[in-house]
């Protein structure tokens, strides 16, 4: 069990809308037409400038991954949308920051989860969206922690990077917080305390039902009991 190294866990997350974040099925439809001459050079030179991957297809293909719990595919094709975005900043380009600096989080790269964050940050900071700058840049300062208690969990340090999950493992709606929660288990689990893991884990998964991996992890602590 890793610190959230996990490839089949995650929120459930619906979306219809790109300021929401819920899923929404895009229809494209393709017709064959006959043109003139002259029409059918206007249509290449529009197309000629649409070229390429369209960045909402591929926000959806991420989401798509995201759903799957495939994380580190979700942040590929993020990246794609991003590039197909043409640096333009809008909603859909916020909104694809914020799915890659969770998806970072959820494989354990803190330090570009936080270089992610960062840039939304900045660029929430020039858009209406105060307050959720505001929770973002405290979401920072957490993050910050966590990559100090993995570093400790990686020198071997299980019991002191147990204590320095427990300071921010609150199950509060924030990312920081569930991926905190999840890795103070993981610590829980190395040091011996299975009841204390399984006891965190089941807390955990009244929250994320849909985790799969912290299921696993919560019926082998029982079975440690």
């Amino acid at each position: 069990m890793e610190l959230m190294e996990r490839s089949k866990c995650g929120r459930n997350m619906k979306h219809e809308d790109l300021s929401n974040k819920t899923k929404k099925n895009r229809a494209v439809t393709h017709r064959s037409l006959r043109y003139t001459a002259v029409t059918a050079m206007l249509v290449i030179a529009i197309c000629g400038c649409s070229k390429g991957p369209d960045k909402y297809e591929l926000r959806e293909q991420a989401i798509a991954l995201y759903e799957q719990q495939d994380y580190q595919g979700a942040i590929e094709k993020l990246n794609e949308a991003l590039t197909a975005s043409d640096g333009q900043v809008s909603q859909l380009q916020l909104d694809i920051l914020e799915y890659r600096g969770e998806c970072e989080i959820r494989t354990g790269d803190y330090d570009a989860a936080k270089d992610t964050f960062t840039a939304l940050s900045e660029l929430l900071e020039e858009s209406t969206e105060k307050e959720r700058c505001r929770e973002l840049k405290k979401e920072l300062e957490t993050l910050d922690n966590i990559r100090k208690a993995a570093e400790l969990f990686n020198a071997g340090k299980y019991a002191d990077a147990y204590d320095a999950f427990s300071e921010y493992a609150v199950l509060d709606g924030t990312i920081t917080g569930q991926a905190a929660t999840f890795n103070k288990a993981v610590c829980a689990e190395y040091i011996g305390e299975f009841e204390e893991a399984y006891k965190i884990l089941t807390e955990y998964l009244a929250h994320f039902p849909e985790d799969e991996a912290a299921r696993r992890e919560a019926n082998f602590c029982k079975s440690r009991m």
